[in-house]
């Protein structure tokens, strides 16, 4: 069971109705960006990997910088 699962459980009534609503809006936006941003890559045909180590990471680097 996941947690929203838990959290709309009828045992909590519609206490955390609010709470589910907002994380269903903010889900729904990052799936929005995440398909742009897919279009975009794929439309413009960029090599993701050549771009992060362009940017001085590589497969054992994070973006904040610390190593595996």
């Amino acid at each position: 069971m996941s947690w929203d699962e838990l959290f709309a459980h009828q045992i909590f009534g519609k206490f955390f109705e609010c709470e589910l609503n907002k994380n269903n809006k903010l889900e729904n936006k990052y799936k929005k960006i995440m398909a742009d941003i897919r279009f975009h890559v794929n439309s413009q045909n960029i090599h993701l990997k050549k771009l992060w180590n362009n940017l001085g990471y590589d497969e054992n680097k994070e973006l904040n910088g610390q190593e595996f």
